[in-house]
């Protein structure tokens, strides 16, 4: 069986999901992005891991009901807002997304 050559970037490794929104948040606070803009996305990449944490390992989405969420959630669709479960983690990424492009809060109409 032959060896396949490949060159590998020695520094090309994989994060794990947590690590990875960690790092995006220490990004975001680091940005010249307005404060109101910075919580809003960190609420949103919490709010991804949670749902991330859901669909791998079956923990439940039961955090997202906490009121710090209220606010989050107010910017999407009333369905979202009543079953926050049901939520697309695309769809907050590309609200996050949208967010740091214009550096003002987003609302998601579907």
């Amino acid at each position: 069986m032959e060896k396949e050559d490949r060159y590998v970037l020695p520094d090309s490794f994989i994060l794990p999901h947590y690590a990875l929104i960690a790092t995006l948040m220490v990004l975001l606070d680091k940005s010249e992005l307005n404060q109101t803009v910075k919580k809003h996305c960190k609420t949103g990449l919490r709010v991804v891991g949670i749902i991330h944490a859901d669909k791998s390992y079956n923990t439940g989405t039961n955090l997202l009901l906490n009121k710090e969420f209220d606010g989050f959630f107010a910017l999407f669709p009333t369905e979202f807002f009543n079953n926050r479960a049901l939520i697309p983690a695309i769809m907050i990424i590309e609200n996050i997304e949208q967010c740091i492009k214009n550096n003002y809060l987003e609302c998601v109409d579907s």
